[in-house]
């Protein structure tokens, strides 16, 4: 069995899971207008803004808490990385402590512990900036530019600061990544080439070019809605027009059966598959299929599930692709409407983490037994979908959580995670 034995969040709505889950659950919301893009963007004008959080001094001052040795790591990669690996470095290490705080330092042996990061594109902004400084002085260009813009150097210096000597590597699956992460980190653990396994979703700090094509593409909500940026991002409503991309990620760790009683939860079932297509269009079928994979695997029907923890991203038509693939599956299972929760309604879309802080997001509603309400829910897409929505927090009526992720180019995920303690 795999089971989540340490976890951290970063999010503007929150320093920590439970932070974040206790902002999610009195209603407010991660998204703002931009304030740290210099120049801003000039279509996207909203978005969830971590560029107040100084990661530099966070991770200073985290130094003196340190055994010696990983001390000495820390300090020597931070001064010489960019902010968005130091990011990456400071959600792995509050994963670290979160850990220990839980149970006895387990004797590993460094071999034997592996890194995975999910994502790509993870370091566009910093190569937006070295490239316009490259245009306008050449000899200020970043002296580890080639190095530090690989997606590869987030994995290499996370497992240099823990010291990791097992599976490194970096998974990608356009916003389906941190699922697909997730499996990969399962199997290095059921196979026994690992026995703790680090994922970590790193903070996406988007260049200005990017967001800007994505308005142009229609596929995110660029202005406020009625003036205001919290309400713009609205999972299944009628006024719903795009997704709002959002700094956040998260640090999730895999263990096995050593870590059970101190665990957030059990990883029960993961399923990925594919539309064989490349463009960032939905299939019903293909998350139908994912969906029931997860099920089949886990050897549970949708009568079993308590809640859906939904990719629900706010676009026209992903959303309602995906809740018609739920509906598709109850009616199957001949079960009532399952309560369906969008937390992207509060963090707004965390891009390639936003399956990891979701995660860990879910697994902290299974242990506290209650879900949020879904945040700008007033009407409806279709007059059915209220029988689904979960508009107001509730509690939980099972110990299991289905959790989707879906991502452009066909990349579908699903996977069900349990608390095995619930009652």
């Amino acid at each position: 069995m795999v089971w989540f034995a340490g976890m951290s969040a970063l999010s503007p709505l929150g320093r920590s899971g439970p932070e974040i889950m206790e902002a999610a659950l009195a209603g407010r919301s991660a998204v703002t207008c931009w304030k740290g893009y210099h120049p801003a963007p000039i279509y996207s004008k909203i978005g969830g803004d971590l560029f107040g959080f100084d990661v530099k001094e966070a991770l200073k001052t985290e130094v003196p808490t340190l055994p010696e040795e990983m001390a000495r790591r820390l300090k020597y990669l931070a001064l010489r990385l960019p902010r968005q690996v130091q990011l990456s470095l400071w959600l792995a290490l509050k994963a670290w402590q979160d850990l220990a705080s839980r149970m006895p330092p387990p004797d590993i042996p460094p071999e034997r512990i592996g890194v995975i990061m999910c994502g790509h594109n993870l370091n566009t902004h910093y190569i937006h900036r070295e490239t316009k400084t490259y245009l306008e002085e050449p000899d200020f260009l970043d002296g580890l530019f080639a190095s530090s813009s690989l997606d590869s150097i987030h994995a290499a210096a996370v497992s240099e600061l823990l010291g990791a000597r097992g599976p490194c590597y970096t998974v990608g699956a356009a916003c389906a990544s941190g699922i697909h992460a997730l499996r990969a980190a399962s199997r290095e653990l059921l196979s026994g080439e690992a026995d703790l396994v680090y994922v970590v979703g790193g903070v996406t700090e988007s260049a200005p070019a990017e967001l800007d094509n994505m308005v142009a593409m229609q596929a995110v909500a660029g202005e406020p809605l009625d003036g205001d940026p919290a309400a713009a991002c609205r999972p299944f409503d009628q006024r719903r027009f795009g997704f709002v991309p959002a700094q956040g990620g998260g640090c999730l760790i895999l263990g096995g059966e050593r870590f059970r009683e101190a665990s957030y939860g059990r990883l029960v079932s993961i399923a990925v598959c594919n539309d064989a297509q490349h463009l960032p269009v939905t299939s019903q079928e293909g998350q139908e299929r994912a969906m029931k994979q997860a099920l089949s695997k886990a050897g549970l029907s949708m009568g079993d599930i308590a809640a859906v923890n939904a990719h629900a991203t706010s676009t026209i038509q992903g959303d309602l692709t995906e809740i018609n693939a739920i509906r598709a599956l109850c009616e199957g299972a001949g079960r009532k409407p399952v309560p369906v929760y969008a937390p992207k309604s509060h963090l707004g879309h965390c891009l390639w983490s936003a399956a990891l802080i979701e995660t860990a997001l879910a697994l902290l509603q299974i242990q506290v037994g209650r879900i949020p309400g879904t945040r700008n829910l007033e009407k409806p897409a279709e007059d059915w979908i209220s029988a689904f929505s979960t508009k107001r927090p509730q509690r939980l009526s099972g110990r299991h959580i289905l959790k989707n992720a879906f991502g452009f180019g066909g990349y579908n995920g699903s996977m069900i995670l349990a608390q095995e303690n619930w009652k």
